[in-house]
């Protein structure tokens, strides 16, 4: 046996094993559910079908089949158990998407040039709220305006 195959067989045995969380220091983080990942007709994926036409129709099947439905799966058994749950969004506050991180003003340059618009949307505009039907976000409580503030315990 080759050690990768050795390395593989380990890691395969470590994945079986149950994981065990304690629920009151456990948190679940849903990174991106914005409508306009997880829709079509919106500056994102019209970018990716401008550049590749096509492309999406495989991508929003999944998460339509298989993302959704398992952070539903997640949502309940988190909740149940009293854990805390936090969506997060993409979103600019700057209507140049100067706040934005590198890949995402990337994304933004192409759409620009590509479609004539930005991929990312400001905060506020319909596309960048949480794709989440009211089961998913119903106990959502506050929103964070600066991220880095939750680091530090304290919502603004």
């Amino acid at each position: 046996m080759s050690e990768h195959e050795q390395v593989a067989g380990m890691l395969s045995a470590k994945n079986a094993a149950p994981l065990e969380l304690d629920p009151s220091r456990t948190a679940l983080i849903i990174v991106d559910m914005q409508r306009y990942f997880t829709q079509p007709s919106f500056p994102f994926t019209d970018l990716f079908e401008k550049m590749s036409p096509g492309v999406c129709s495989g991508y929003l099947r999944r998460v339509r089949e298989n993302v959704i439905p398992s952070i539903r799966r997640l949502l309940d058994h988190f909740r149940s158990n009293g854990s805390l749950v936090v969506f997060t969004a993409v979103g600019t506050e700057t209507q140049d998407g100067s706040d934005l991180a590198g890949w995402a003003r990337g994304l933004d340059e192409a759409g620009l040039n590509l479609l004539g618009t930005r991929i990312h949307r400001p905060v506020g505009d319909p596309s960048w709220q949480i794709d989440a039907p009211q089961s998913m976000a119903q106990r959502c409580t506050r929103s964070v305006s600066n991220p880095w503030s939750i680091a530090r315990g304290t919502a603004s």
